[in-house]
């Protein structure tokens, strides 16, 4: 096959909606689906997706196009990559040669993939070979041989070079295994990154072994030890700490199952919590919860608890993280187990059941705040919980706030008020209102639609009305500049036999074209019953325009016959329209 017919192939056998919902939660809007864009932050979801026409656009950064412009967006790859993890799933089988050139970046991104796919599955089958290693896991940590293989866990040995000898027998170079973040430089040589460590790997949202987290392997009792109990991978161009959740492919599925997610702060926190069932738990990749990885998950639900060590530490995290939460307009639950208790230990001890009791009563950050504080400090612990609620977006949420605040302390809701008033007003900063959102844009859908874009949308949604249409409108009947591009760059698709591919036009137009074309995609409903009544009707509105605009320079040249013509063609045509109208 062509290349353009494998591209055809490709997003035939794929639903767009299908591909864009592993990356965000998308909601039916009507005949279309809608969620929170992940190109740019926003609070309300102005990101749209068309199943009937296979293709999205964000009305708040003016992203747009279809299933193979969208991975390529979202995942950061070429053209070629993308195609070659859709063809992947769409079972079509690609040759990038297809392609004139190399695509480097792609064909770079595939060799880190592979090698540390490989790196993977080493590091599993020494796990395998080494009692020690298993006993660790199977008798000290309980974990099951499923679990196990479902996380893909494995043993880096403590030998300086184990891994880099074994993929050099596979015929990987050695610059491409450091470049992976698989083994570091000293002295002029490579050496392992983990050794003598449990190794999780951690994939990306496809399954992808992108990365890998080391938990140093318990030393006798008299030994002296300095290294760090964990260490993960250095950032790649595949692996990104900030950007990356453990278990997020794990459990993507049951947090759209379930309805929240579940953040916890290690990789055992949440290998023991799928263990028992809960599979709606991720954790950070050893660093601070970021506001990247809280948007990840936000794309999936927009209830997301957090599962925190009730020591200093964790205390410390979880008021970090709350104002992160703030700012993404989230609404953060907070639960801490007993003390010296983790996941593990309290399932254990208490149950399954009454694990899942807990996520019954979290605490808000109102709760979590006075809880933390003592009868010294509540003065000052009232005015950051202020300073907090005066970020909150949300009226409603604000309010509930409000309520709580004064049920807790006593003080008045009105005072509060004033307080979270004042607050306000010294953080308050103008906001830019998104590309696309201005008011004329939000306007747009309350507005009568011209003739033209009326039959724009004709077009877009009965290409078969296309050849007709084009036909009866001359240049000049299109007044404003952007349909007139439009109208432009689709006579020149029809004459190559393009009109069936409207959203093509997307990669021609300017930002404030492709918003047109969005809109009249996304927003506009035609009535296929009256489609050629509704044709007949705009195209004598045009031509209505076009003899007024003819009446008008007669009257100005003082061309008395061309007037009488013009005036009686225009009587012809209302009479003809009224006729219309009345049948």
């Amino acid at each position: 096959m062509r290349i353009d017919e494998i591209i055809d192939e490709i997003k035939s056998r794929l639903d767009i909606v299908d591909v864009i919902s592993e990356y965000l939660h998308l909601k039916k809007t009507g005949a279309n689906f809608k969620g929170l864009c992940p190109f740019h932050d926003e609070k309300t979801p102005s990101f749209t997706v068309s199943p009937s026409k296979q293709f999205y656009y964000c009305f708040g950064c003016g992203e747009s196009g279809d299933v193979i412009s969208f991975l390529k967006k979202i995942e950061n790859v070429s053209f070629n990559e993308a195609l070659r993890i859709l063809s992947e799933r769409a079972g079509v089988k690609f040759d990038p040669k297809h392609f004139d050139g190399k695509d480097e970046e792609s064909e770079f991104r595939s060799r880190l993939l592979a090698v540390l796919s490989s790196a993977k599955e080493i590091y599993a089958e020494t796990l395998r070979e080494s009692t020690r290693a298993m006993n660790y896991l199977l008798n000290e940590r309980s974990l099951s041989m499923e679990i196990i293989e479902r996380f893909s866990i494995g043993y880096a040995p403590d030998t300086k070079d184990y891994l880099l000898k074994r993929l050099l027998q596979r015929g990987y170079d050695e610059r491409l295994i450091r470049d992976a973040g698989l083994t570091i430089g000293f002295q002029g040589g490579s050496y392992d990154l983990l050794r003598n460590r449990i190794v999780f790997p951690i994939f990306n949202p496809r399954g992808e072994t992108i990365g890998f987290g080391g938990r140093l392997m318990p030393l006798p009792e008299d030994s002296v030890n300095e290294l760090p109990k964990y260490i993960n991978s250095p950032e790649t161009p595949l692996f990104k700490k900030g950007e990356n959740l453990f278990g997020y492919h794990q459990a993507k599925d049951a947090i759209k199952k379930e309805g929240f997610a579940i953040i916890t702060e290690g990789y055992m926190d949440v290998i023991m919590c799928h263990q028992h069932g809960f599979s709606n738990v991720v954790a950070p990749l050893g660093t601070a919860l970021t506001p990247r990885q809280l948007r990840i998950l936000k794309k999936l639900t927009e209830r997301i608890i957090l599962l925190f060590d009730g020591d200093t530490a964790g205390i410390n995290a979880t008021r970090r993280a709350i104002q992160i939460f703030i700012e993404e307009n989230l609404r953060p639950e907070i639960l801490f187990l007993p003390h010296g208790e983790d996941p593990d230990s309290f399932i254990r001890r208490y149950g399954p059941d009454e694990f899942k009791r807990l996520f019954e009563r979290t605490e808000n950050l109102i709760d979590f705040y006075l809880s933390k504080t003592s009868p010294s400090l509540l003065t000052e612990t009232v005015k950051e919980i202020i300073s907090i609620i005066s970020k909150v977006e949300d009226g409603i949420i604000r309010a509930e706030y409000i309520r709580r605040l004064s049920e807790r302390t006593g003080i008045r809701e009105s005072i509060i008020f004033d307080e979270i008033l004042k607050s306000s007003k010294k953080t308050l900063k103008k906001k830019k209102i998104p590309l696309g959102m201005d008011e004329s844009t939000l306007l747009l859908k309350n507005k009568r639609l011209r003739e033209e874009e009326l039959l724009m949308a004709v077009i877009i949604h009965h290409p078969d009305k296309t050849e007709f249409i084009l036909r009866e409108i001359e240049d000049n009947d299109v007044e404003d500049p952007i349909l007139k591009r439009i109208f432009f760059e689709l006579r020149e698709f029809t004459k190559h036999g393009r009109e069936n591919e409207i959203t093509s036009l997307l990669d021609l137009l300017p930002s404030e074209g492709k918003k047109t074309i969005a809109t009249l995609i996304l927003d506009v409903m035609i009535d296929n019953e009256d489609i050629d009544k509704l044709i007949m009707d705009c195209l004598k509105g045009i031509k209505l325009r076009r003899l007024n605009r003819r009446v008008e320079e007669a009257k100005k040249n003082g061309d008395l016959l061309t007037l009488q013509e013009l005036i009686r063609e225009r009587k012809e045509l209302l009479n003809t329209s009224l006729k219309m109208v009345m049948k």
